[in-house]
């Protein structure tokens, strides 16, 4: 994570000085960021997307922050990015395809969580999320800790309809994860939750008044991945979710982060309708 006031070059600067200072004395030779407070959290730095609101979990640093890193010695490490994908309007006619064809043997069934197994769906969850991007750059594995704060964290913004697993027999394959868009939930606050702000939001979050989400998850196995399967898999886990958030009055949302040469997966998307939206930076620098 980066913050400084008003992108503040002198201030970043000593910030990442004393960073880098603290790296050196460790005997390491590259710093590399923003994170917070790992891959799987709220990382990198939005260079293109600013005239969009940001979606929850996802930062909105001004263009000072990239300019200031660019006059440090800082340079691209990976580019993230993030799709807007509508709940309004015809289906895809590649989501239609797939849904009247399988060539998967025994079929793919979709189904929604089950609040009753909570922590055993958030285990298979993430169970599917450690396969899957297992091969990924900067790919770290969830621990059981943080599997234990993923699951208590998210429980009051999940709606089991709008989370959805594939299944091959008895195998979880892939997941489709979507959650509403908190940042949209709290719009119009001004950054105050008291002393009625906090009613208005439950009211929001149970009853309507959000119509953007966020998809921070999708996944399929790596032994899936990959030509019709995977895309099979996806589009399925898709339909289910996307005739659930229509029923509740969505009209929108972002999907991502995703890694810019994530090809396969950046395809599927586009095929089925999505469009970039943002662009973060992960940052880095060698340490002489």
């Amino acid at each position: 994570m980066l913050e400084a006031e008003a992108g503040d070059t002198a201030i970043i600067a000593t910030l990442l000085t004393a960073a880098e200072n603290f790296a050196r004395s460790r005997g390491k030779s590259r710093l590399r960021g923003p994170f917070s407070l790992s891959i799987n959290d709220e990382c990198g730095l939005l260079i293109e997307g600013f005239d969009t609101p940001p979606a929850m979990m996802m930062g909105h640093a001004p263009p000072a922050y990239a300019k200031a890193l660019d006059s440090l010695g800082y340079v691209k490490a990976k580019d993230l990015v993030t799709y807007e994908l509508s709940v309004v309007g015809e289906v895809a006619p590649i989501d239609a395809k797939t849904a009247r064809r399988s060539r998967l043997p025994g079929g793919v069934t979709v189904r929604s969580l089950n609040m009753r197994r909570f922590q055993n769906e958030i285990q298979t969850l993430v169970g599917i999320f450690n396969d899957a991007w297992s091969e990924n750059w900067g790919f770290v594995p969830f621990t059981e800790a943080e599997v234990r704060h993923l699951a208590t964290s998210l429980k009051p913004l999940i709606r089991p309809e709008f989370v959805a697993f594939a299944e091959i027999g008895d195998e979880p394959v892939g997941v489709f994860a979507a959650v509403p868009d908190l940042n949209d939930a709290i719009r119009g606050f001004s950054g105050k939750l008291l002393p009625v702000n906090w009613i208005r939001l439950l009211w929001r979050l149970k009853v309507g008044g959000v119509q953007r989400y966020r998809v921070p998850l999708v996944g399929v196995r790596k032994r899936y991945q990959g030509g019709f399967a995977s895309a099979e898999i996806i589009y399925r886990l898709w339909a289910q979710v996307r005739l659930a958030l229509t029923a509740r009055g969505f009209t929108g949302g972002e999907l991502g982060w995703i890694l810019e040469d994530n090809m396969p997966m950046r395809r599927l998307i586009e095929t089925g309708g999505g469009r970039l939206r943002k662009i973060y930076r992960i940052y880095e620098k060698a340490l002489t």
